[in-house]
């Protein structure tokens, strides 16, 4: 799906901080602009391309216009910053040898690493900065992110640090895992195996090996990321109704899931609180 950041005129691209387990709207999308992401404390785990990438704190990942991807999974205390750049700004930006890839619709080459200490700590102050001059004054923060622009993508390009953990995905298992993030609460995983190419056996074996989990302990996740979505935005649903409205086929099967992801009783947590 191309999506409409909704950027205002002034500005050269738009900044996001964003927190917690991933919603499930919108799991895969592209847009005009490029992205760039820091994490800066957490874990997650991307879908782009066709691949799965695993990323902790310090992992700096851009994303291109033609790039479709969608955050499918991250742990409770996940952190990251996003920044987008209009293709003007790249226009006027990225002349030099070393950043004209940049204003390019596709990824060429190497475009996500594992940073070393210090070059994360570098990226992340200028990505505070920019986001205290997003609220403050239009040129102030048009020139942040033109120079986070710059230095982030040099220091990419410079990095020899650990590469991210980045596995290629067969076609189909790429299709079932982004079907389940788009609708966790689908009952026939035959009828997915169907849709994407496959038979039942053969999605079975070919997810588990390449994702890790069960396609069943796959559709469980993404229903309990929905719940905490429906459950958390206050409302008027009460536990049960948000359980079976994310997919839940009954109280005691999201039970036992909360249970296994949280080591606590639903009761325990609290709206508006991460479980």
């Amino acid at each position: 799906m191309k999506e409409s950041l909704e950027i205002r005129e002034e500005l050269e691209g738009k900044a996001y901080w964003v927190r917690g387990p991933v919603p499930a709207e919108r799991p895969l999308h592209s847009h005009e602009e490029l992205e760039l992401n820091l994490v800066v404390r957490g874990t997650a785990e991307y879908l782009v391309d066709g691949r799965r990438l695993a990323l902790r704190e310090g992992a700096l990942l851009w994303l291109f216009p033609s790039q479709s991807h969608a955050l499918s999974a991250s742990s409770d205390d996940f952190e990251m910053w996003v920044y987008v750049f209009r293709p003007r700004l790249l226009k006027s930006a990225c002349k030099t040898a070393m950043f004209v890839p940049l204003r390019r619709s596709e990824a060429e080459g190497r475009v996500f690493a594992q940073l070393r200490p210090g070059t994360f700590e570098h990226l992340r102050g200028l990505c505070e900065n920019g986001w205290r001059a997003y609220s403050e004054n239009a040129d102030l923060f048009n020139g942040c992110i033109r120079y986070l622009l710059l230095v982030a993508w040099q220091e990419m390009r410079q990095s020899d640090g650990e590469a991210l953990e980045s596995k290629a995905l067969h076609p189909s298992v790429f299709r079932a895992a982004i079907a389940l993030c788009r609708e966790p609460a689908r009952e026939s995983l035959t009828e997915l195996a169907r849709q994407v190419g496959l038979s039942s056996e053969h999605l079975s074996r070919l997810f588990k090996k390449q994702m890790g989990q069960s396609l069943s302990d796959y559709r469980s996740e993404q229903r309990f990321r929905a719940f905490r979505e429906i459950y958390g935005e206050g409302i008027g649903m009460n536990i049960l109704e948000a359980s079976l409205a994310a997919g839940f086929g009954s109280y005691a099967q999201f039970y036992r899931i909360h249970i296994k992801k949280t080591g606590k009783a639903p009761s325990e947590g609290r709206r508006g609180k991460a479980f």
